[in-house]
């Protein structure tokens, strides 16, 4: 995991179970994962306000206008903010990511995984003027209570342009996350340059919220590499790659909805 100015950064993939398994970086921020692999990537926030993720994989936005994540949110990032299309890496040279519209990508912006953190506005509210109630006339009686001031009360319209952004919801994970286990990335020279294109359907969804937030952004940055090496690991697809519709069977080898082969 990479940690920058309180948000956390990693890629994750799963097992043949299904569960989510950190791919620890080296040193030099690489990550090597098998060619072939679908993986999500991670975030976190772990300061006390909001911010806005937006995610760059080769170069290309993949997360349109962003994600939300309020004070001590985590997700798991795992599929094209436009289509659902698991974030896989091939060898950028493959048929795969030509076929794909990945076969430009120069190389040094190949496997690039960087993330931009916005951090929340904050809204500064002036100080309320107090002021005493005079009487206008006062009289002989007026003078046996004291003068007690009354605050004058103002209201202050929210001025500041907020934008729409995307939340993730359905790719919320839970709060033991943290604990996955890692693996280690592997530090032979056999690595090989790739990039990423869409894979499988994911199920996941995105809903609407808004934020508003500063110009400036921290950012984070990963490099993906291939290891011909590894093997990857892809668990049983629940979602039609067709229509996307949910296995409803484990042992179905045809969905129930279009009868594309699972």
């Amino acid at each position: 995991m990479v940690y920058s100015g309180g948000y956390v950064v990693s890629i994750a993939t799963k097992d043949f179970n299904g569960h989510w398994q950190f791919v620890k970086e080296r040193a030099d921020g690489i990550v090597s994962l098998a060619m072939g692999q679908e993986y999500a990537v991670y975030l976190r926030n772990k300061t006390s306000k909001g911010v806005l993720a937006q995610i760059f994989i080769d170069g290309e936005n993949v997360s349109g206008e962003g994600y939300i994540l309020r004070a001590g949110d985590s997700f798991h990032i795992m599929r094209y903010n436009k289509q659902d299309k698991a974030f896989k890496l091939v060898a950028h040279d493959s048929s795969e990511a030509k076929e794909k519209g990945k076969g430009y990508v120069s190389e040094g912006t190949r496997g690039v995984v960087e993330v931009r953190f916005y951090p929340e506005r904050e809204v500064k509210i002036p100080p309320v003027s107090v002021m005493p109630i005079v009487p206008v006339n006062p009289s002989p009686w007026d003078n046996k209570w004291p003068i007690n001031p009354y605050p004058i009360k103002h209201i202050y319209p929210m001025t500041h342009n907020s934008k729409r952004h995307y939340v993730s919801k359905g790719g919320a994970i839970s709060a033991g996350c943290d604990f996955a286990p890692e693996i280690n990335s592997i530090t032979l020279n056999s690595l090989s340059d790739g990039v990423t294109v869409g894979g499988e359907s994911t199920g996941q969804k995105f809903s609407k919220d808004t934020i508003d937030v500063e110009d400036e952004y921290i950012s984070v940055v990963l490099t993906l590499k291939g290891d011909y090496n590894k093997m990857p690991t892809q668990p049983q697809s629940q979602f039609c790659a067709k229509c996307g519709a949910r296995r409803k069977r484990k042992n179905s080898k045809f969905c129930d909805l279009c009868g594309q082969r699972l």
